[in-house]
């Protein structure tokens, strides 16, 4: 198996296992914390979601020098899933 071929591999199982992780995310667990210090759940899959868009943009040839507008992005409005997020973006 090539090594691309693996890189693939290694890429979808870690999609899958993150999104069967937040499809476990319900809005209650949002605000926890989690092992990293000073993040709660939605800032974690914000950030998970965050970095799928910046990888495909990089893959896809795009300027990826854009993480400020991610990190201010809508993603954050109040009311927003961040589990959903993660799913679309994945």
């Amino acid at each position: 198996m090539s090594s691309l071929n693996r890189g693939l591999e290694l890429l979808g199982s870690a999609a899958a296992y993150a999104l069967a992780s937040a499809s476990l995310a319900g809005p209650r667990l949002l605000s926890e914390p989690t092992p990293c210090a000073g993040w709660d759940l939605a800032a974690l899959l914000n950030h998970a979601s965050e970095s799928i868009a910046l990888l495909h943009d990089a893959m896809a040839g795009s300027d990826v020098l854009r993480c400020e507008a991610w990190a201010a992005g809508p993603a954050r409005a109040a009311g927003h899933d961040p589990a959903a997020r993660l799913r679309g973006a994945a």
